[in-house]
């Protein structure tokens, strides 16, 4: 019978002890999972602002030159850009013989420079310049 309780006993020690290293070992795992965890969150964060960053400097790029026109017949060059203008939603631009003019702009609607850009230059193409 003492021999029955002693082996219980070492038993139970043997079980408390393997369960407190589990739990230790699990508790260790658990803190390195949580710490993974926000590593990557971090990290996910960080690229995420990185990839805003970089689309807010492409969209500015394109607002400010949202087109431009080049015709061309013979050696006569002309240019009709659309561009982000202080205060204007866009405005258009003419160059002739080096000379820059403004044709019109629009303080909200974008897409008006866009229409007054195909109308110069359909204008243009009828009389012989080849637009790109």
């Amino acid at each position: 019978m003492r021999n029955l309780l002693t082996a219980m006993v070492v038993g139970l020690a043997t079980c408390a002890l393997m369960s407190s290293c589990s739990s230790k070992a699990k508790q260790t795992a658990t803190e390195a999972t949580t710490q993974t965890a926000t590593v990557a969150a971090t990290t996910a964060t960080q690229e995420k602002k990185t990839l805003e960053t970089k689309a807010k400097e492409e969209l500015k790029k394109t607002v400010a030159n949202l087109s431009k026109v080049t015709c061309t017949s013979g050696k006569e060059t002309r240019t009709i850009e659309v561009k982000a203008s202080e205060g204007k939603a866009c405005e258009v631009l003419y160059t002739k013989a080096g000379e820059v003019k403004s044709l019109a702009s629009a303080v909200t609607d974008k897409n008006y420079c866009q229409t007054v850009t195909e109308k110069v230059s359909k204008n243009l193409e009828a009389a012989g310049y080849k637009c790109e």
